[in-house]
C-alpha cells in the first residue's frame, strides 16, 4: 500500500503553550486575572508577555476609527 501524503501531528508553538499554562493557572486559581480599564493597557501587556516568551520581536499597533 502507498500513501501520497504523510501524516504529521504539528507541535504547538511556544506561545501557545505559554497561553494554555496561563490560562490553566487562572482556571485553577493560582494566578489572578488582570483586568484592563483600556485596550492600549491590554495591547501593551500582550506585546510585553510575547517578546519576553519569543525571539521574535512583537510591535503591536492599535489604530480607533
Amino acid at each position: 500500500m502507498v500513501f501520497l501524503f504523510d501524516v504529521k501531528i504539528p507541535r504547538p508553538s511556544k506561545e501557545l503553550l505559554v497561553a494554555l499554562e496561563e490560562g490553566e493557572d487562572i482556571l485553577n486559581g493560582d494566578v489572578e486575572a488582570k483586568e484592563y480599564h483600556n485596550i492600549n493597557d491590554l495591547l501593551e501587556n500582550l506585546k510585553n508577555k510575547l517578546n519576553t516568551v519569543t525571539d521574535t520581536k512583537y510591535e503591536i499597533k492599535y489604530t480607533s476609527k
